[in-house]
């Protein structure tokens, strides 16, 4: 048996490191808005480069576990696969923000505060108009009317 000790993979060191950055990128982005310390639009760019240093780590560690899997030349296996775990958290993250992002339409609604009369006021006029609209519908459109009232899609 040789006593000459494996060298430690890079690769997946790198990758461990850069998954637990791009978690921390994202937890940061959070609480620095929360705290008052940036803008939130500040806090979505961090987050959005959180998810590309994800991705980044994501393959270095897959590349890592390769390297270092069990009878390679290579050490490092446990630290691949934390790698690949943490890396998977910003990229599930941004993955989800990019479903929903297409999946449901975005909300651009002024009337959401109580104390603004004009939105009120718009939300009043938009209310008298799809009710004339509803009373001229045809029975699908009365279908997907009420679906789309209880949060489903049609």
């Amino acid at each position: 048996m040789s006593n000459q000790r494996k060298s430690l993979s890079m690769l997946a060191v790198s990758g461990m490191v850069l998954g637990l950055a791009a978690i921390a990128a994202i937890v940061a982005s959070a609480i620095g808005y929360r705290l008052g310390g940036w803008h939130f639009a500040v806090g979505l760019q961090l987050s959005e480069w959180a998810a590309y240093g994800g991705a980044v780590a994501l393959v270095l560690s897959a590349m890592g576990v390769f390297q270092t899997r069990p009878g390679a030349a290579r050490r490092g296996f446990a630290a691949a696969l934390i790698g690949v775990f943490t890396a998977l958290v910003p990229v599930a993250v941004a993955i989800q923000w990019e479903y929903a992002e297409r999946a449901y339409p975005p909300i651009n609604d002024i009337s959401t505060d109580a104390a603004d009369a004009l939105g009120i006021a718009i939300t009043h006029a938009h209310a008298g108009a799809s009710l004339a609209a509803l009373a001229k519908a045809t029975q699908l459109e009365r279908r997907q009317h009420a679906q789309y009232r209880r949060g489903r899609a049609y």
